[in-house]
């Protein structure tokens, strides 16, 4: 059983330290991943199944999905075909029904072997399930980085890849690409393959690769508008106002893209 120092976001960890503790700290029998950074979530995920069965895959099944708990207690006893620990993964723990948390307690509190990982964006941590993770130390929560968090964790993606960052180049993508971590993950690899392995990753390189991600964005915007594809738009907007696009330019941009399509509609 693991010590009871718990390991969510009230106790203000920094995530990067999580993530070091999911990657070289004891092996848990459970896990509760969760918090409002998806990114992050995923990352914990993928470091944790890497560790208990070498893949990413495992055996996964969400919250309220027909046989929930037959599943997973299948799972939790059946050893993967290449290797590894028994494990199920649970997502979506946040929609868990009451029931049903009641009945992944008695399964914890039986111990059945393997390593049970839950996933979710904010448990309600007041509940018996999620309480007895966070009082055995199995919880761990990630919260959104700060802004001015964000240049350092930059700088640690680069470093996992091999590459420094020049100067003025956390500063140049901060400016583009804002508090995203997935797409700063996501342009981070496209420019280790851009300047070639142990490089190091300079302004030139990110205004090559990164420069025009944001135009494309807002130019991919009005297409969408045009098809009338409007939940996709809404999800760009969303992203485009977390990688700090101001909001007075894209309420700008939206009404002139009203006023063409009117224009042309009247012709």
């Amino acid at each position: 059983m693991a010590g009871k120092t718990a390991s969510y976001a009230k106790r203000g960890e920094d995530p990067g330290t999580l993530l070091q503790r999911l990657a070289r700290g004891p092996l848990l029998p459970v896990y509760l991943l969760f918090g409002e950074e998806g990114y992050l979530v995923d990352r914990a995920l993928k470091t944790v199944l890497e560790r208990i069965v070498a893949t990413v895959a495992g055996s996964r099944v969400r919250a309220g999905e027909d046989g929930l708990m037959e599943r997973v207690e299948q799972a939790l006893c059946t050893h993967p075909l290449f290797g590894g620990q028994p494990s199920a993964v649970v997502m979506d723990v946040d929609s868990l029904k009451d029931t049903a948390q009641e009945e992944m307690l008695a399964l914890i509190t039986r111990a059945p072997g393997g390593h049970l990982v839950l996933v979710g964006a904010t448990p309600d941590m007041r509940r018996r399930l999620y309480a007895k993770c966070a009082r055995e130390g199995w919880a761990f929560g990630f919260r959104r980085l700060s802004l001015a968090r964000i240049p350092a964790w930059f700088k640690e993606e680069a470093a996992e890849r091999g590459h420094v960052l020049a100067a003025g180049t956390v500063e140049q993508l901060t400016e583009l690409v804002g508090a995203d971590l997935r797409t700063g993950a996501a342009e981070i690899e496209k420019l280790s393959l851009y300047v070639g392995e142990g490089q190091p990753i300079d302004v030139d390189a990110v205004a090559a690769v990164v420069g025009g991600m944001r135009a494309r964005s807002v130019f991919e915007l009005s297409t969408l508008i045009e098809q009338r594809e409007l939940g996709t738009a809404l999800g760009l907007v969303r992203r485009l106002l977390t990688q700090g696009e101001p909001p007075i330019a894209l309420a700008a941009f939206l009404a002139a893209q009203l006023r063409r399509m009117l224009m042309a509609k009247s012709l």
